[in-house]
């Protein structure tokens, strides 16, 4: 165990026992903290901890500063022979460093606790977990499995008080540590997920690419002249392949950022061409269901060819988030509006919707995770609140920043992207 790392955790205990030193309860021993306290600081303690590791570092501590024992958890493993096919079971430290021995390994699997003498100094107890929800329906609801064990070595004998306490401890113990292994066990499987439809996704973009390409050179009639009524199909059809290419790239790219994988690829691009045109065409159906009425005297962008610096697919996530806010907080028959403007080093650009501005109580929480406007006009809106942080982190990647603007008559959206 490192040293130094170890030390924090033993500051961190002396501070709590000097905080519960102000409490005057619990019958004292002869040690100075009575057991029931010593069981609180372990419960404290777990509620703090995020790993295995600083669970099994504050446990030592603990039991270090109270009861002067050096102690070590050991934690079960399990190994898949790949051609035997036989399991072996193990009890590692944490480091593993060191093995819990054969015979002492047998004890703790049949959940008793081990004591090597009579004039016993040292022990080794049990830890139990939970069964999963499914094992517990076939058996008692206090059925517990062994996940590891607690080696425990005292500079006096242990007596029958010290080791019924140290029982209770591992009671607690196992289940934070049970937590930790749920909470890592549903971080392997949610990095597993992200990782298979990051790969879905990407085998599904090249042939969807293909198809919408199919479909604009038939549309272009390279194969030959196309009934009237086909034709509009067949455009209707490129249309929403090119519309779910589209909304195929923000995935990746949502999935890019909740791995903790975000990488933004600057490339010159057309900031009409590339990033306006195809999202008015992909959001077309739904502005016009909604009556949404786009104002381009409102600030507008510039004629001709906007060349810009900035990762397409991205920047392409940026405004598909803010048009679909625009449709779901702006009402029906808003008014929608977007700028361009040249501030030398930087562009400023913004989308904006009338409506009811957010609330100033509001505003600061806007581009937090899982954050969602609540009121009576958003309670049907669907979403997961990760919008606008989703965005925020596009464009502080690009290296700009993003914030909102309440107007008498609406809401404006303003961000930045900086000149290379």
């Amino acid at each position: 165990m490192n040293e130094k790392s170890f030390a924090y955790f033993q500051n961190r205990v002396k501070e709590k026992i000097a905080d519960f030193g102000i409490y005057d309860f619990g019958e004292k021993e002869t040690q100075q903290f009575s057991k029931a306290e010593v069981l609180n600081f372990l419960q404290e303690f777990l509620r703090e901890s995020d790993t295995k590791e600083e669970c099994d570092y504050f446990s030592k501590a603990i039991l270090l500063e109270c009861y002067k024992y050096d102690s070590c958890i050991y934690y079960l493993k399990e190994e898949k022979n790949s051609e035997t096919k036989k399991t072996s079971i193990f009890f590692w430290d944490l480091h593993y460093k060191k093995k819990l021995p054969e015979e002492i390994k047998k004890i703790i699997l049949q959940e008793n606790t081990f004591l090597p003498s009579q004039g016993k100094t040292e022990a080794v107890f049990p830890i139990r977990g939970k069964h999963n929800v499914q094992e517990e329906m076939s058996y008692p609801s206090n059925e517990k499995v062994i996940i590891g064990a607690l080696e425990v070595k005292g500079r006096y004998p242990l007596h029958e008080h010290d080791l019924f306490f140290l029982e209770k401890y591992c009671r607690r113990l196992g289940m934070g540590i049970h937590f930790f292994d749920f909470i890592e066990y549903n971080k392997r499987l949610t990095q597993h997920i992200i990782d298979m439809l990051t790969v879905a996704s990407h085998d599904i973009r090249g042939p969807l690419n293909n198809i919408a390409v199919g479909l604009k050179v038939l549309e272009k009639e390279l194969y030959g002249k196309l009934d009237p009524k086909v034709k509009e199909v067949v455009k209707g059809l490129y249309r929403k392949s090119n519309s779910l290419s589209l909304t195929l790239n923000t995935y990746l790219g949502e999935t890019s950022l909740f791995s903790g994988h975000i990488e933004i690829k600057k490339e010159k691009i057309d900031y009409r061409i590339d990033i306006i045109n195809p999202l008015l065409e992909e959001f077309s159906e739904e502005f016009a269901q909604n009556k949404i009425l786009i104002d381009e005297s409102m600030g507008g962008i510039p004629e001709g060819r906007i060349s810009i610096t900035a990762d397409r697919i991205w920047l392409l996530a940026v405004y598909r988030n803010l048009f679909s806010n625009v449709i779901k907080y702006g009402g029906m028959g808003c008014t929608m509006a977007f700028g361009f403007e040249d501030w030398g080093d930087h562009y400023r650009l913004n989308v904006f919707n009338t409506g009811r501005p957010i609330e100033a109580t509001e505003q600061e929480k806007l581009f937090e995770k899982f954050y969602r406007i609540e009121g009576e006009e958003t309670k049907n809106v669907k979403g997961a609140g990760v919008g606008l942080y989703f965005v925020k982190e596009i464009i502080e990647g690009h290296g700009g920043k993003i914030w909102y603007e309440p107007k008498h008559d609406g809401s404006n959206f303003v961000f930045t992207i900086p000149k290379d």
